[in-house]
C-alpha cells in the first residue's frame, strides 16, 4: 500500500480533540523505538497534552543518557485515562508483547506510525511509509507538514532515531531527502559527535569480554553463508550478566567474508529471541514472518517459546528455504 501525506491532517485533529495519550512500542527497544516514543512525547507535552509511555522491555543501558529516558516506564498506571494509543515502529500488535493486550479496548482510538514492509495497518489510523528509514524520519515530516512544535530536544532524538535506525548511515533506505533532513536537524543544534560516542564508545571491558565469549563460539552452515552467534543460558544467567551486552552482535555476524545470513539467539525471560541480519541478498524479514516476526529485509527478529536448540534448528531449516 502507498503512503499517503493526507492521514497526516486526520492524525492532528485526533491530538486537538483528546486530552490523555498513551505511546508504545516493540519489545527488544532499539534507538529508533525509544527515540520515536521520546520526541512525541514532547511535541504533545508542548500542545499540553497529557501523556503515558508504556514498553514491555526496560530501556537498555547504552541509552541511559538520553535526557527523557525516566518517562519510559514498563509498568501501567491504573488510573491514567488514555483515550489515544499511539504505537510506534511495530509492524503488528503483537510486537509490543504484552502492552496491546493490555491497553486495547474498541473505545480507544490506535494510532500506528511505523516504516516497515509488512505493516498490518492494525490502526483507525496508519502512518506508514517503508520507504523511510526509521519512524522518527517519519514523525518528523508529520511534525512539519502539520506545524507541530520541534525545538532542540525533539530534533536530537529524531537524529538518533535516524542514526540507530539506518546503522550510522549504511543502510539502503538512505535518500537525499533524508540527509536535508538531517542537515535541518542538525541547524537545531544537534551535537552528533556527543550523540554518536554516547552511543558507540562507552563500552564497558565487561561487555567486551562478554563479546569475546560468545564470538568464541560462533558457528557457520550452508558452505559459511551462515552465521550464527548463540547467547547460552549459563551465560544469561551469569551475575556479571547485563541484556544490553548483547547489543551489536547481531550485527557481527554478517561482517564475515561472503556471509549471507546472520543469526544472533539469546534467552529471555522463558522465550528465545532471535535476531537476523542480511549481507544484502537475502530478505530476513521474510524468515521473521514465517515464526509471527517482522522487521526490515536487512534486519528483523522474531521469538520461540521452545529451547535454544530447536529455534536454531527451526530458524536454519527457515533460511535454508531462502537462500
Amino acid at each position: 500500500m502507498s503512503f499517503n501525506p493526507s492521514v497526516y491532517q486526520d492524525v492532528l485533529k485526533v491530538i486537538d480533540q483528546h486530552q490523555h495519550f498513551l505511546v508504545s512500542s516493540h519489545i527488544n527497544p532499539d534507538g529508533d523505538c525509544l527515540c520515536s516514543q521520546l520526541a512525541l512525547a514532547l511535541v504533545l507535552r508542548y500542545k499540553g497534552k497529557k501523556i503515558h509511555i508504556l514498553n514491555d522491555d526496560q530501556v537498555p543501558g547504552k541509552f541511559s543518557f538520553l535526557p527523557h529516558g525516566r518517562l519510559i516506564e514498563t509498568e501501567m498506571i491504573s488510573s491514567f485515562p488514555y483515550e489515544v494509543v499511539f504505537v510506534l515502529d511495530a509492524s503488528n500488535p503483537e510486537r509490543t508483547g504484552s502492552v496491546y493486550p493490555k491497553v486495547y479496548s474498541p473505545d480507544i482510538v490506535v494510532i500506528n506510525i511505523d516504516h516497515h514492509g509488512d505493516n498490518s495497518f492494525f490502526g483507525n489510523y496508519n502512518i506508514v511509509n517503508e520507504k523511510a528509514s526509521s519512524t522518527g524520519e517519519i514523525l518528523y515530516d508529520f511534525f512539519r507538514q502539520t506545524h507541530l512544535p520541534v525545538d532542540a530536544a525533539v530534533a536530537e532524538y529524531i537524529y538518533i532515531s535516524i542514526l540507530t535506525d539506518t546503522g550510522c548511515f549504511q543502510n539502503r533506505t538512505l535518500s537525499s531527502d533524508l540527509f536535508r533532513t538531517c542537515s535541518e536537524l542538525l541547524a537545531f543544534g544537534v551535537d552528533h559527535l556527543k550523540i554518536y560516542q554516547n552511543i558507540y564508545h562507552q563500552q564497558l571491558p565487561e561487555k567486551l569480554l562478554f563479546e569475546a565469549a560468545v564470538m568464541a563460539n560462533l558457528q557457520l552452515y550452508n558452505n559459511n553463508r551462515v552465521c550464527v552467534l548463540e547467547l547460552p543460558q549459563q551465560m544469561s544467567n551469569d551475575q556479571k550478566f547485563r541484556y544490553d551486552f548483547t547489543d551489536g552482535l547481531a550485527e557481527k555476524t554478517v561482517t564475515l567474508k561472503g556471509v549471507e545470513v546472520g543469526v544472533f539467539l539469546k534467552h529471555f525471560g522463558d522465550e528465545v529471541r532471535v535476531n537476523l541480519r542480511s549481507g544484502g541478498r537475502v530478505d530476513v524479514s521474510k524468515i521473521a514472518r514465517a515464526f509471527a516476526g517482522g522487521g526490515h529485509p536487512g534486519a528483523a527478529g522474531c521469538s520461540f517459546k521452545t529451547n535454544l536448540q530447536e529455534a536454531k534448528h527451526q530458524i536454519l531449516e527457515e533460511i535454508n528455504r531462502n537462500l
